[in-house]
């Protein structure tokens, strides 16, 4: 589909501004001082296809995440368990999209009338996402804490990770011997 140059940047503007709005609202409500203070997150919309059409003006190796995930989600769960309306997924896997496991990706699908036309996604650093050790301690990634690998969070009359791709929790934390 093709449109004049006018209403082209009415509607990038338009999309640019609520993705920038979604990114100040995820700094503010965050309770996480890395993403207010470090601004270590960002948000993204992206294509059906999982590319990206605009990204907040945050920390852009976040942009990578989203559209990792996006493309893995795309490749992996179209199928099963499927990509319905309002769907969400989660992942901190490094695997999969994260950067590393402190980095927190959430995706959500769009869809127009029932057709999958794209993405919203948000990649944050939180505090603390548990595990066994303080983080200067850590020596190996199942320390960190939970891991999430392109889990679905939420769905559509699904239910809290009813028909997850891959469950929840693939790593849990263990105790570290002493040293």
């Amino acid at each position: 589909m093709r449109t004049d140059p006018i209403t082209f940047e009415i509607l990038r503007h338009r999309i640019w501004s609520i993705n920038e709005e979604g990114a100040n609202t995820l700094e503010r409500v965050s309770g996480s001082l890395i993403a207010s203070e470090v601004h270590d997150m960002n948000t993204s919309v992206m294509t059906a296809a999982g590319d990206s059409l605009v990204i907040a003006p945050y920390m852009l190796v976040h942009a990578i995440s989203m559209e990792t995930l996006a493309k893995d989600v795309v490749a992996t769960c179209m199928e099963n368990p499927g990509v319905k309306p309002d769907d969400m997924f989660l992942c901190n896997d490094p695997f999969a999209g994260a950067q590393h496991q402190m980095d927190v990706v959430v995706l959500g699908a769009i869809h127009y009338e029932g057709e999958l036309i794209g993405w919203v996604g948000s990649t944050i650093h939180p505090i603390d996402i548990g595990g066994p050790v303080a983080r200067a301690a850590v020596r190996r990634a199942i320390s960190y804490g939970t891991l999430a690998s392109s889990a679905l969070l939420l769905g559509a009359g699904r239910g809290l990770l009813e028909q997850a791709r891959r469950p929840l929790v693939i790593a849990a934390p263990v105790s570290q011997p002493a040293h």
